[in-house]
């Protein structure tokens, strides 16, 4: 399929900042829309609380270059809404003050089912038990292939092993291993009709658009295996790649890496020490 075209899609979950209260906080009182009545930011961008955090939907795109750029313009509009009382904050988990949970949509967890690809089998839904809340960035490729079941848990798989294992690697969000125990485990996925939604990232990737560059390039290159895929899979240990992901587990993860060869140029950029300033200054919004 190196001659394919993909779309591209994400919709991302943020932290809320309120910079008067100093502290993150929900986003439910001051957004007041969920996904069944989002806040409509023009041109197909969506925004809404989901639970605790501030989620948007926007139009996928045909090429990489052209998603960052619709990125950027999403979350200048987004930053634009919430002025200067509030920031967006890429953040995997947070505990929250009990006064931000008083809302009963702050007990709600998603209702749609998501599924283990390695396992083929649906995922037990979580329960809020705590003041524990998790963020998120889900990757959306489309390709009519991708439909086939055996194509799609084949390239998820490759996504599992090339940029899950990855970002065990470059992302240096101490609480990611936190959300992990929750959400956002290895093997984590919904079919869509367009192809897939890959749920194992968290919302790190979006601290630059060089490190969501070097993302979507890391799906490009599990996408480009996909004739070769049975192999490389065949290669690893799906329980090392689980444990890798699950566990935080960069030296496991840079062995799979290895054992799968992934490209010095690549391989480079994942280890690469990035520093960021704020999300707003890194997009320049």
């Amino acid at each position: 399929m190196s001659n394919q075209k993909f779309t591209y899609g994400s919709d991302p979950e943020l932290c809320l900042f309120d910079k008067e209260k100093n502290r993150i906080v929900s986003s439910i009182p001051v957004l007041k829309r969920d996904k069944n009545n989002p806040i409509d930011l023009g041109k197909g961008i969506r925004m809404y609380f989901d639970n605790v955090l501030v989620e948007t939907s926007f139009p996928p795109t045909e090429t990489k270059e052209k998603f960052i750029s619709e990125l950027k313009y999403v979350l200048t509009k987004m930053h634009k809404f919430l002025g200067n009382r509030y920031q967006l904050i890429p953040k995997a988990a947070h505990f929250y003050d009990n006064e931000e949970l008083k809302d009963e949509k702050a007990w709600e967890a998603g209702c749609d089912p998501n599924f283990d690809f390695w396992e083929e089998r649906i995922n037990t839904p979580i329960e809020f038990t705590n003041n524990l809340r998790t963020g998120s960035c889900h990757f959306h490729v489309g390709n009519e292939k991708l439909t086939e079941l055996e194509t799609r848990h084949t390239a998820l798989k490759l996504m599992d092993i090339f940029l899950g294992c990855s970002s065990v690697i470059f992302d240096k969000d101490k609480s990611s291993k936190t959300r992990r125990v929750y959400y956002g485990a290895s093997g984590e996925f919904r079919p869509t009709d367009y192809g897939l939604e890959y749920r194992v990232i968290s919302p790190y990737v979006l601290n630059s658009p060089k490190l969501m560059e070097l993302s979507l390039d890391l799906i490009d290159y599990s996408l480009s295996n996909l004739e070769n895929g049975e192999k490389i899979i065949k290669s690893i240990k799906p329980e090392e790649v689980k444990t890798a992901i699950n566990k935080c587990n960069k030296k496991l993860a840079e062995k799979i890496l290895s054992q799968v060869s992934l490209p010095t140029k690549l391989i480079d950029r994942v280890k690469k020490d990035y520093k960021f300033k704020k999300l707003h200054q890194e997009w320049g919004i």
